[in-house]
């Protein structure tokens, strides 16, 4: 994945997807906004993040989704699913269960239950999350794959663990 970052091209695609995962995004519009073909692209994308571009979009939205969960002001499902590209809260649900596990209502449980606990938010997403830079370094004993920072004081990280099954 750190090789997506050295590509300006790939790196321009991923930032585009972390800048704005609520777009109807498909590999024929990506591969536009670097000028190069689709199937180029696909190749190309793939060989460096790991993952076919919609997986990794899938991923993005799934992280941003559990993010905003997260959010003190506990947004609805509905406005969370718009503003990561899901037609509906049950289409995210769906796809939120299917990757961590867990509902998002058990998710956000399970996190206010926890809120005091810093590792949270971090280790109990397995994939491509959203976190605090100061939680970053010690906030569990899941391997960091890598990490890519994206603003102040935030990072992207791809984490290996069990995912929210862990926190039982």
């Amino acid at each position: 994945m750190l090789d997506a970052y050295g590509d300006p091209l790939i790196n321009r695609v991923v930032w585009l997807l972390h800048e704005d995962p609520a777009r109807a995004w498909t590999v024929k519009s990506l591969a536009a906004e670097v000028h190069i073909s689709r199937a180029a692209f696909a190749r190309r994308f793939t060989a460096l993040t790991g993952r076919p571009p919609m997986a990794f979009l899938a991923a993005v939205r799934l992280a941003r989704a559990a993010d905003l969960l997260h959010d003190p002001d506990r947004i609805t499902l509905e406005r969370i699913a718009d503003r990561v590209g899901y037609a509906s809260a049950f289409t995210l649900s769906v796809a939120f269960k299917r990757r961590y596990g867990v509902s998002p209502r058990d998710f956000r449980a399970a996190r206010g239950a926890r809120s005091g606990d810093a590792a949270v938010g971090f280790a109990a997403v397995a994939g491509m999350v959203t976190v605090d830079a100061q939680q970053l370094p010690q906030a569990t004993g899941h391997r960091v794959h890598q990490t890519q920072i994206r603003g102040e004081g935030t990072h992207v990280a791809e984490v290996s663990g069990q995912g929210l099954r862990a926190l039982g």
